[in-house]
This record gives C-alpha cells, sequence and structure tokens, in this order.
C-alpha cells in the first residue's frame, strides 16, 4: 500500500516542478506507522520537499468509522521526538470513514525537509495532541 501511496504523491510532486533551479533537488521520504502499545491504528505517511515546501501526504487505518485522529511530521525518531515540521494548520485531522480508513492525498508544510535529518511520522489522539498512537521513522527513498 505504502508504494501506491507513495508513488501518487511523487508524481504529483513531479507534475509541480518548475524551472527555477536556485532551490533544492527533491528529497523523498516514506514510512508505515506501527501502532504503540495497545493501540490498533496504522497507516502510511510520505512526503517530498522540493522548492520552497514540502508536500505530505497519508492513508491511516483507524478502526471503527468516524473515529478523528490528527498526524504529523516531526523531526528526530520514534525513540526520540523533536518539534513539529511546519505549522499545526498543516497538518488536518483525519476522520475515519464507513471502513475506518482516511486520507490526505496532498496537504502543503511551509518547510523544507533535509537528506541529512532525521524525521518521523504520526498519529496522534486528536484532543491530547501528546499521545501518540502510531509512529514511523522515516526512511528517505529516490525517485
Amino acid at each position: 500500500m505504502i508504494r501506491r501511496f507513495a508513488v501518487v504523491l511523487f508524481a504529483l510532486a513531479g507534475a509541480g516542478a518548475c524551472s527555477d533551479t536556485a532551490f533544492q533537488e527533491p528529497v523523498a521520504f516514506q514510512a508505515d506507522l506501527a501502532p504503540v502499545g495497545n493501540e490498533t491504528a496504522t497507516g502510511s505517511v510520505a512526503a517530498v520537499s522540493q522548492g520552497r515546501a514540502t508536500e505530505a501526504g497519508i492513508t491511516a487505518r483507524l478502526g471503527p468509522a468516524g473515529r478523528v485522529v490528527g498526524w504529523e511530521i516531526r523531526l528526530g525518531t520514534c525513540a526520540n521526538p523533536g518539534e513539529r515540521l511546519g505549522g499545526r494548520g498543516a497538518y488536518p485531522d483525519l476522520t475515519g470513514d464507513a471502513t475506518g480508513t482516511a486520507n490526505v492525498e496532498r496537504t502543503f508544510i511551509n518547510e523544507l525537509m533535509n537528506a541529512d535529518t532525521r524525521y518521523h511520522g504520526v498519529l496522534l489522539n486528536a484532543t491530547d495532541r501528546s499521545v501518540v498512537l502510531a509512529c514511523a521513522n522515516l526512511v528517505r527513498v529516490q525517485f
């Protein structure tokens, strides 16, 4: 599932490329989110940085229909987390559909990811965003 999801996101990033070479080459990351503790939510997250921003997307399997969770990409790792990449507004909450699946195909984060920096993706409790439901260390991928 992550490969199909990442291919769509990476294709979108390439479609938006411009001829301005003053900005970095594309840098891409992806990962499968694993549940934390007794949580059952899982998912896949992918991101591409190019130009002046990062484009990110997520697909999550949340369990019950209508469940609402938050999500973010953060600096650091699951074991040693850092600050959120970009502003809170870049990460719309996810709401499970009738099958308990939710996704954001494309959101823009007004901050670039660097090839030599560690990042991780998280699913969060929508009410208390300090509670991590699922996490994954993002892995850099090549186009």
